[in-house]
């Protein structure tokens, strides 16, 4: 395992996007970088059992920005635009110096649309305020 992966992965560990919406989706292939305006995003204390309600810092709005992307996709086909965050993972590759950043979303208008992912690969991330 590569130990810059394992820390970027620590560290998206420690936000909580959950419940967040996803307002704008920008790819910038010059740069290789996805930036996500999301309604608000959480760094969660550096505890072993973080409290989503009592968070270090919190952003609302605020800009998640995906850099040195290789890929995005959507596993399930389609992609829909279903803004809320449900549920979301970063995981280290193997053999690779990207991680994978998962998001799944709920909010379409039928059972095909309901549920989707959003998968990214990428070499790092970094958030803060709009």
């Amino acid at each position: 395992m590569n130990k810059a992966v394992d820390d970027i992965v620590k560290r998206f560990q420690r936000i909580y996007i959950g419940d967040s919406l996803i307002q704008n989706l920008s790819l910038d292939f010059r740069e290789m970088r996805c930036v996500l305006l999301m309604s608000s995003v959480s760094l969660l204390k550096d505890e072993e059992k973080a409290n989503i309600f009592d968070v270090a810092e919190r952003y609302a709005p605020a800009v998640l920005t995906f850099d040195g992307v290789k890929s995005i996709a959507c596993p399930e086909g389609a992609f829909y635009l279903t803004a809320t965050v449900v549920e979301f993972e970063a995981s280290a590759e193997a053999n690779s110096d990207l991680v994978t950043f998962r998001m799944m979303m709920t909010g379409g208008y039928d059972n095909e649309s309901f549920m989707r992912s959003l998968v990214i690969e990428a070499k790092s991330f970094s958030f803060g305020p709009v």
